[in-house]
């Protein structure tokens, strides 16, 4: 009995230790992994971590094989991070053709061959393409609650709410704006 609780002792005082470790050790971190902010964010240029992202993206977009094998690696955990991806990536091409107008046209080259790829992929399958997949896990992760008419999913929030509306109503103006610019 006194060598099982010995045994019950060293146990209990092995995890209280490394809990105090982990709890020392995660409040000091910060101490030990600082960046400069500016390696992040930077006003009138584009930041050195900011560059290395593009970096990957802008070869990834000038690859036809990589680009394939990076989409449907992304395209079989969820549909929908395709499309998001390329969204943020145009809108920080954007941004990056504003802060360095000597690479504005390589920037926008890579704009318009993001944008003609997706409509040829909404063309060729459909405006669920990218939406697919996302609307059968709503069902099953985001914990709908169906009440008086209304609709509300507990996983997600305001902001969640309100991009998945966005999602599920975009077709009709997409429609007419790819009709007026004869797309």
């Amino acid at each position: 009995m006194a060598r099982e609780l010995k045994k019950t002792h060293r146990i209990v005082l092995a995890l209280v230790s490394l809990l105090c470790g982990a709890g020392i050790w995660l409040t000091q971190m910060h101490r030990f992994f600082t960046r400069d902010v500016d390696d992040y964010f930077s006003a009138g240029r584009i930041s050195p971590e900011a560059a290395a992202l593009a970096k990957r993206h802008l070869a990834l977009w000038s690859n036809p094989k990589h680009r394939e094998r990076e989409i449907a690696r992304m395209r079989r955990s969820n549909a929908e991070w395709d499309f998001m991806a390329r969204t943020y990536f145009v809108l920080a091409l954007a941004n990056m053709a504003e802060i360095e107008p000597a690479k504005r046209a390589d920037y926008l080259d890579v704009i318009d061959a993001i944008i003609d790829e997706t409509i040829r992929l909404e063309r060729e399958h459909g405006v669920y393409y990218f939406l697919a997949r996302l609307i059968a896990s709503l069902e099953f992760g985001g914990f709908p609650e169906r009440r008086h008419g209304t609709l509300r999913y507990h996983a997600s929030n305001q902001v969640g709410d309100a991009v998945l509306l966005y999602a599920m109503v975009q077709g009709p103006l997409w429609e007419k704006a790819a009709m007026e610019l004869n797309l």
